[in-house]
Formats: C-alpha cells, sequence, structure tokens
C-alpha cells in the first residue's frame, strides 16, 4: 500500500469506516509495533531508523473507543437524553 498525505497541516489525518485499519495505521505510525512485512516510510526514510522518542515528540494520535449498541436509532438517541 502507497499512501500520500494532502498536507502536513495540524489536523490532517485518515478518515473511513469501521474497521478499515485506521487504528491500525496509526499504531504503526507511532511504532507502537513495527510492521511484520513491508516498510512505512516518511519522505524515504524508513520508520525503524528513526528513535521513538524523537518520532513521538512529532507525531500525535487520539484513540477513540468503539461501540456498538444494539438499538434503534430512537432508542440510541434516547440514551444521550437521559439524565
Amino acid at each position: 500500500m502507497a499512501s500520500t498525505w494532502p498536507s502536513r497541516r495540524p489536523g490532517c489525518g485518515p478518515g473511513g469506516r469501521n474497521g478499515s485499519g485506521k487504528t491500525t495505521l496509526s499504531k504503526l505510525l507511532c511504532r507502537l509495533y513495527d510492521p511484520t512485512a513491508g516498510r512505512i516510510t516518511i519522505d524515504g526514510v524508513d520508520l525503524r531508523s528513526v528513535r521513538t522518542d524523537d518520532l513521538r515528540r512529532e507525531i500525535g494520535v487520539i484513540h477513540q473507543d468503539f461501540g456498538r449498541y444494539q438499538l434503534s436509532v430512537r432508542e440510541n438517541v434516547a440514551l444521550g437524553l437521559r439524565r
């Protein structure tokens, strides 16, 4: 897979459906683990050659918890209205 980011401005990141690999990609980019095959490069530099402390000073990730409720749309909205 090859990916080109549209810009380097703050707040730019991937989007997509649940299960499309966004969390896996972010964990690989932060080197929470390294790829088992292939390599990830930024400007031609393999991330494995970059110190994790240096890399993590430059990259920020916010993960969110995902939960799916077996409810109707009306029931899901009502959950947010309860006090």
